[in-house]
């Protein structure tokens, strides 16, 4: 079965809601077809939908600090992946979850149409295609994120991506599409989702015409189509514009921020979370960058026992989960430098200074001001730093398109006593190796290092 080859178990696709409704529970254990539009719901309601690959690649960032007993303690995956080691991200688990999501969307996808129209609204059936595409077309991307290079419009065409499997059919054979193919088919989805989907959904668990919009924008800006990606967040801004005032909220708390949030526009999160014991301590060339009445340092992060920081400010509200969805921040950023690359200094000033004035002690906030020497770019990817730090490995991507960028690419660096590890742009260890036992059974060439 070409599925599991990729990863996915076909029993676990029926065990949903409650799972009776899907497999029959009988000796011969038949399997039922979906065949309502609730049914259909259901898939998509799916827990599981909302996760994605980032718990491990926000270790690969430079957001954490480890010490070499730190380091020690960890999974050996987690270790090996904190220093670049070609074999780190070796992890079928992640690879399985994130295909699960694929096969789901594209069992809806195929059983839509033969559902009668007389037994569901057009609204209902919307958005269930709709968000069918939207996961389908997230998960593509997310994909490519961890197990191929960082896109390059130059090689785009000749480097290998990751399979595209775009119906439930178990006989067809998994191969990697190019990486272009994936892009322009994550991008497909997400713009057919757009036109399907809600302005807004009434859960922060359903994506919406403002989650397709902030995906579309996270995808260009990935790419390096900057004016799509500032046209794309303009649109999401459109529909979704709500901030949280800083000022509101409890420094002192364990888990300052609610869930479900109203800057969130799409709940996600990360396929397993990286516990504040054991992921080390926050940079301290991140924690440099935050003013002293920058109300994110002691909202984002709280002391440990040995006077390190850890992150507390994640957007699920819990010390256990790690977010990994789409927010405000997210997009104000991604429309300011969409106006920076296109030289609009002042539309991009604009945008940081409203993010910021929500993010200050009250009454000392002082906007940025337009100057000569001012490098509008360098100081859009410094807040990006400040304000999406561990919100789902969006650090990490960062850092991958911009080392296609001589000026502002970056060199992650770990040092330890007699020891140096670096991941200097163009290094393959960007793609990190697909799961053994994929490559064994389908024969897909495993990424070269």
């Amino acid at each position: 079965m070409i599925y599991r080859i990729i990863g996915v178990s076909v029993l676990t696709l029926f065990l949903l809601q409650g799972c009776n409704e899907y497999l029959d529970l009988k000796p011969n254990k038949k399997l039922v077809v979906p065949s309502t539009m609730a049914d259909l719901q259901a898939i998509m309601d799916y827990p599981t939908m909302n996760k994605g690959p980032f718990a491990i690649i926000e270790m690969a960032s430079d957001d954490r600090n480890l010490s070499k007993s730190e380091w020690e303690a960890l999974p050996e995956d987690w270790r090996q992946n904190y220093i670049w080691n070609k074999v780190g991200l070796n992890d079928q688990l992640i690879w399985n979850e994130i295909y699960q999501i694929v096969y789901n969307s594209n069992l809806v996808i195929s059983l839509i149409d033969n559902l009668p129209s007389n037994v569901h609204t057009k609204d209902q059936g919307d958005l269930v295609r709709g968000s069918a595409y939207y996961y389908r077309g997230q998960s593509f991307f997310d994909l490519a994120q961890v197990w191929a290079l960082p896109y390059d419009p130059a090689s785009s065409s000749q480097a290998l991506g990751i399979p595209l499997r775009l119906d439930p059919n178990f006989s067809e054979i998994s191969f990697r599409a190019m990486s272009e193919t994936v892009y322009q088919q994550a991008l497909s989805d997400l713009h057919f989702a757009s036109a399907l989907l809600p302005v807004q959904s009434n859960h922060k668990t359903r994506p919406s015409k403002a989650a397709a919009f902030s995906m579309l924008s996270r995808v260009y800006l990935t790419m390096g189509n900057y004016p799509k990606a500032l046209v794309y967040a303009d649109s999401c801004l459109l529909h979704h514009q709500a901030y949280i005032d800083f000022n509101t909220l409890d420094t002192l708390a364990n888990a300052p921020f609610q869930n479900l949030n109203a800057e969130m526009i799409l709940f996600k999160t990360n396929s397993s979370a990286i516990s504040r014991t054991r992921g080390g301590a926050v940079s301290s060339e991140l924690l440099e960058l935050y003013d002293v009445d920058d109300l994110r340092q002691n909202l984002f992060f709280g002391k440990r026992t040995d006077g390190g920081f850890h992150f507390k400010g994640d957007y699920s509200g819990s010390t256990s989960l790690s977010f990994a969805g789409l927010t405000t921040g997210e997009m104000i950023l991604n429309r300011a430098e969409g106006h920076a690359r296109n030289g609009d200094v002042a539309a991009a000033l604009a945008d940081l200074n409203e993010l910021r004035k929500h993010r200050f002690k009250t009454k000392t906030f002082t906007p940025f001001v337009a100057t000569p020497e001012m490098d509008i770019i360098a100081l859009v990817l410094e807040e990006r730093r400040r304000e999406l730090c561990f919100k789902g490995g969006l650090r990490w991507l960062d850092i991958r398109r911009l080392s296609r960028e001589s000026k502002y690419a970056i060199t992650p660096k770990r040092e330890w006593p007699g020891e140096v590890h670096e991941l200097p742009p163009g290094d393959p260890r960007y793609a990190f190796m697909i799961p053994e036992e994929v490559v064994a059974i389908s024969g897909m060439p495993q990424n070269q290092y």
